[in-house]
């Protein structure tokens, strides 16, 4: 083992099981941790510790939610459900994680114009946990973007694709020059607020809201194609010639 690889070295493990086949797990285990160092030990036992302190704060996070979960199928009275939410309000930094959507709606009608600082609050407790738990931010925005962590996620993903093509086109137009001729400047383009603007009494805010509206444009055709490659998908997966197939196929029939 080299001395800056990391004793959850995948490669390195499947390796060392495979050319060792008589080894049992305990003695790859014992070979292992004989010939790290100090350090590999030291970052082994971190991120066990790291993981563990993870696991607890979802845990912990978890018990809370299934005890508000109760709620909805018992009417346990006013008194304690707002126990259990003033207690949430109270510590933003351990109740962040409330994974059903029922709860966490109640959870925010009921903090009202309070709800803001929590969510404020958790958000920055959730950030500091990235390097010992990463996926707590993705999961907190998720929960608490309107449709849920799925569309989020493709929030996410067309605000990226808008970025690269705001930098691709940044890139394109330093190689591009403009013939200021009569023509040009005489012809107009759409805004996004629905006013047309001639090219030669444009000003830099109007080229700029230009160049959104056709990038946003741009990513709606890619969403568009996108949906058209799922069509193929399920045509293709399911064996048939069209997607009004599937409605006649075995099983889906409403």
């Amino acid at each position: 083992m080299n001395a800056d690889q990391s004793l959850w070295d995948y490669d390195y493990l499947l390796e060392l099981s495979r050319i060792k086949p008589d080894m049992t797990p305990d003695d790859i285990a014992d070979h292992v941790l004989s010939s790290a160092t100090k350090a590999q030990l030291r970052q082994y036992a971190a991120e066990h510790i790291s993981d563990f302190v993870a696991r607890m704060r979802r845990a912990d996070a978890r018990e809370a939610e299934q005890e508000a979960t109760r709620f909805l199928g018992e009417d346990p009275g006013p008194s304690r459900q707002e126990a259990l939410y003033e207690q949430w309000l109270a510590n933003p930094e351990k109740h962040w994680h409330i994974s059903n959507h029922r709860v966490r709606e109640g959870f925010k009608r009921w903090a009202g114009d309070r709800f803001a600082a929590w969510h404020a609050a958790a958000l920055r407790a959730v950030k500091t946990m990235q390097e010992t738990d990463p996926g707590a931010l993705h999961m907190f925005e998720g929960d608490w973007y309107p449709g849920g962590v799925m569309a989020h996620d493709r929030m996410r993903r067309r605000e990226a694709f808008e970025e690269d093509l705001r930098i691709y086109t940044e890139t394109i137009s330093r190689d591009v020059r403009l013939e200021t001729t009569r023509e040009l400047l005489a012809s107009f383009f759409a805004l996004g607020d629905g006013r047309q603007v001639s090219w030669g009494d444009a000003t830099v805010a109007d080229h700029r809201q230009r160049i959104e509206l056709l990038v946003r444009g741009m990513a709606g055709t890619a969403e568009t194609a996108a949906r058209h490659a799922a069509a193929i998908r399920m045509i293709e997966e399911a064996g048939v010639s069209r997607l009004g197939d599937l409605l006649d196929s075995p099983g889906r029939a409403a």
